[in-house]
């Protein structure tokens, strides 16, 4: 057994010997003790289907020197790219623009429980979790449980773990409150971002400016849409307020403004832009985006047209 390990387990021992179920603050310390002695590497998380037959994503998760992070195969149930650092949780759709969650924010109440409950560094370092643990040649297995406060919403919860030569081989963790639970985490090798981002905005902006976003999109595809109309399905070159000049006088608005930067919206790679893709003459494909991903999708002409990257 490493000796880090062994002294881990010496300290432990004392808090659960002579009793099953041992007292908060005793296996607090030693749990403590003994998540400082483990080597914390990449694991996948299996979740539980929630419904039969379904397919639940692969996520992979890995911890920094003070941050957990994870990554998802598919942002439906998960965002495909999270790093926690204390109780700021950061998402993103692409990894290049990112929402920063207050895990007791109801934006992030999806997966901020399992932003703490998968990072087993966390859980051993957790106030009143009580644990026992059963020692073995060249490991231990340990039995533990309790509540997670963290995301304002008490959530009982209970947990497996079995080391092997100073690192978690397997993890389970069942917590009936969270989506998916119970989980199961084993070792693997992966490459997860674990850094938190250097610029981010927070969940209730984005979520102002997105849905600003969401009704300029809309509209330009109206005028879009106006335009095709009256020219027998022809489809401008370009999508712009010049373009479509005449749709905009003819709806009696403005042509709207790009929330993220307060200029007039237009074709980019920034957020609030729009992209715009015309295969043929009758055949194009809009795009609106927000912050971090596309937020309106519309194809014309009735043929497959692939949108712009």
């Amino acid at each position: 057994m490493p000796r880090a390990l062994a002294l881990a387990v010496l300290v432990l021992a004392p808090a659960l010997a002579g009793c099953a179920e041992p007292t908060a603050p005793a296996a607090d310390v030693g749990l403590a003790a003994l998540s400082k002695a483990l080597a914390f590497e990449p694991m996948r998380v299996r979740l539980t289907p929630g419904e039969p037959g379904e397919t639940p994503p692969l996520i992979e998760i890995a911890w920094g020197a003070t941050t957990f992070g994870a990554r998802s195969s598919d942002g439906r149930e998960f965002p495909p790219f999270a790093v926690r650092e204390g109780r700021a949780i950061y998402a993103s759709q692409t990894g290049e623009r990112w929402v920063k969650h207050d895990a007791a924010d109801g934006r992030a109440r999806g997966f901020a429980p399992q932003a703490f409950l998968w990072d087993l560094r966390y859980v051993l370092a957790m106030p009143g979790v009580s644990a026992t643990r059963t020692e073995r040649a060249g490991g231990l297995d340990v039995e533990g449980r309790g509540t997670l406060d963290a995301t304002g919403a008490p959530m009982p919860f209970a947990f497996t773990l079995r080391v092997e030569n100073g690192r978690i081989t397997r993890a389970t963790i069942d917590a009936p409150g969270a989506r998916e639970s119970p989980y199961t985490l084993t070792a693997a090798t992966a490459d997860v971002l674990t850094t938190p981002p250097r610029e981010s905005r927070a969940a209730a902006d984005v979520e102002r400016l997105d849905r600003a976003s969401a009704e300029a999109h809309a509209f330009v595809v109206t005028l879009v849409e106006a335009h095709a109309r009256n020219r027998a399905g022809l489809l401008p070159e370009r999508v712009d307020r010049d373009a479509l000049a005449i749709e905009v006088a003819a709806s009696g608005r403005n042509w709207p403004d790009n929330p993220y930067t307060g200029a007039p919206l237009a074709a980019g790679r920034g957020p609030g832009d729009l992209r715009w893709t015309r295969c043929e003459p009758t055949v194009g494909h809009y795009a609106g985006t927000g912050w971090d991903g596309v937020l309106l999708t519309r194809a014309f002409g009735g043929k497959a047209c692939a949108a712009s990257p």
